[in-house]
């Protein structure tokens, strides 16, 4: 009987959880796609030198309860981070920016970040992409 009580409790306090969750606003998503801009990245030589054409899309969630996050600000942040450093890898991109972005914009519950480099090989576009979610 003891135990029933213990689960009935977790169960419960799972549930109001739950529900002060759902009082702090509906999850949304704000998305930025083909957002087009010349930086260093890469490990080769001549990348390390020349910028390059780099693609971002981002779809970035947080709870809407009649704040919200600014795109344009997020797009501004995006492109100066991202002009301002020299990234070697993409991976380092995508790990860097998602830990900016969310320090920066606290609200940000997840986030999908895709980074592509569009010119860097003739036949296909590269890049790589990063889901994460904040507790």
């Amino acid at each position: 009987m003891g135990d029933l009580g213990v689960d009935f409790y977790k169960i419960s306090h799972n549930a109001q959880n739950t529900k002060e969750l759902k009082k702090e606003g509906t999850l949304l998503c704000l998305e930025v796609e083909n957002l087009r801009l010349q930086a260093i990245i890469g490990i080769l030589d001549f990348e390390r030198i020349t910028p390059q054409a780099l693609l971002i899309d981002a779809k970035i969630f947080y709870y809407y309860n009649g704040e919200f996050l600014d795109y344009a600000r997020i797009v501004e942040f995006i492109k100066n981070d991202l002009v301002s450093q020299k990234y070697g890898l993409v991976e380092e991109l995508l790990l860097s920016l998602s830990a900016k972005l969310k320090a920066e914009f606290s609200e940000i519950h997840k986030l999908h970040l895709c980074a592509k480099k569009p010119d860097i090989l003739e036949s296909c576009i590269v890049g790589a992409s990063l889901w994460k979610e904040f507790c």
